[in-house]
């Protein structure tokens, strides 16, 4: 299933901050993340690496698909996760590119 732009904008509308994560599989929509829900699943950066962790994210944050369309693309692509972890930690405002000055 793929997400139309009328469709994302919809779901920012009704979401908030929306990420959307294209893959083989199909689109994937994920909102952003409270804090609560961050500190309840990631104990440190090095955690989004974890396939459990980013699977554990993706399956709270999903909007679009369903769940159950969720659990059926990881049960068929059980790596899948790992193609949302640039996408979920974008949507919770994380960057790779900071500036420090000093």
């Amino acid at each position: 299933m793929y997400v139309s732009d009328v469709e994302l904008d919809e779901l920012r509308t009704k979401h908030g901050r929306v990420v959307l994560v294209r893959t083989e599989a199909g689109d994937f929509v994920f909102r952003k993340p409270t804090r609560s829900e961050l500190n309840r699943h990631v104990e440190s950066l090095g955690d989004l690496m974890k396939l459990e962790t980013a699977d554990k994210l993706s399956r709270v944050l999903i909007v679009q698909p369903t769940a159950a369309e969720l659990d059926r693309a990881i049960e068929d692509s059980p790596m899948l996760p790992f193609a949302f972890i640039e996408g979920l930690t974008q949507v919770a405002g994380f960057t790779r590119a900071s500036e420090v000055k000093k």
